[in-house]
């Protein structure tokens, strides 16, 4: 089955509000429609894990809010992606009570529809409650919120609890368990040359450990200096050989 075929049907997002006795809470809805005009009715698939299903349930009435497309992302997500169970969705938002006893959300909505359950029919995960509206209005004006519109322009995405979540395949493809198995890399085997070695053999040895060179001498070609030239001679060879070996840090 080519599950794509489901995205091109049309869905709009509204606000379900149900409950009794001081217990209310709200979720998102996408699967809601008109069944007959006389009388007039409504239908809504909700989620049966959902806490709006078992206030729903036990009241046997709900309001419905039609959003607007200026709702935010976070007002969406308070009633899409959060517990009433957990959380007061209705705490911080604007309401007022309907015919019902039900708090009506009025932030972010063009209109409201108010019903009271005449029958219900369990779908899988789902139960579609039918309920015959008794009180209807429109309290603001604006372009109503589609699921398309949703997705495409918000980039919202499907609750795991709405009728239209479809698992990814990439998900549900379980991984493998275990360590990765190591990648095997090739070995590369390097014979050092002679040559290689000896050069490495001069880098470790350090200047204090090489020996002292003894110092070569040189006959210079003409007559023979006097003694008293030899030894002038000789004192500035030692200072220049003193300096060196000062400024190079070696003794001879």
């Amino acid at each position: 089955m080519n599950r794509a075929a489901l995205h091109k049907i049309t869905y709009g997002l509204y606000i379900v509000t149900a409950g009794q006795n001081g217990k209310f809470s709200g979720q998102i809805a996408n699967s809601l429609f008109q069944v007959t005009s006389n009388p007039a009715t409504i239908a809504v698939s909700v989620n049966k894990e959902n806490y709006t299903h078992e206030l729903i349930t036990a009241s046997r009435k709900f309001t419905v809010s039609v959003l607007s497309q200026d709702a935010p992302m976070t007002f969406i997500g308070l009633f899409g992606f959060k517990s009433g169970r957990a959380v007061d969705k209705l705490k911080e938002v604007k309401t007022k009570t309907g015919v019902t006893g039900v708090p009506i959300v009025l932030d972010y909505s063009l209109c409201f529809i108010e019903a009271e359950v005449q029958g219900e029919l369990s779908c899988g995960t789902h139960t579609i409650f039918f309920g015959k509206i008794v009180e209807a209005d429109i309290i603001g004006e604006g372009e109503p919120l589609t699921y398309a519109y949703y997705q495409s322009v918000k980039g919202g995405k499907s609750s795991k609890n709405a009728p239209t979540y479809i698992q990814e395949e990439t998900k549900a493809k379980a991984a493998p368990k275990g360590p990765k198995p190591r990648q095997k890399r090739p070995r590369v085997m390097c014979v050092p040359s002679a040559a290689m070695c000896m050069t490495r053999k001069k880098a470790t040895r350090t200047a204090a450990s090489r020996p002292a060179r003894p110092l070569k001498t040189f006959l210079l070609p003409g007559p023979a200096p006097s003694a008293a030239h030899k030894k002038i001679t000789l004192k500035k060879n030692n200072r220049l050989i003193n300096k060196f070996a000062a400024a190079n840090n070696t003794k001879f």
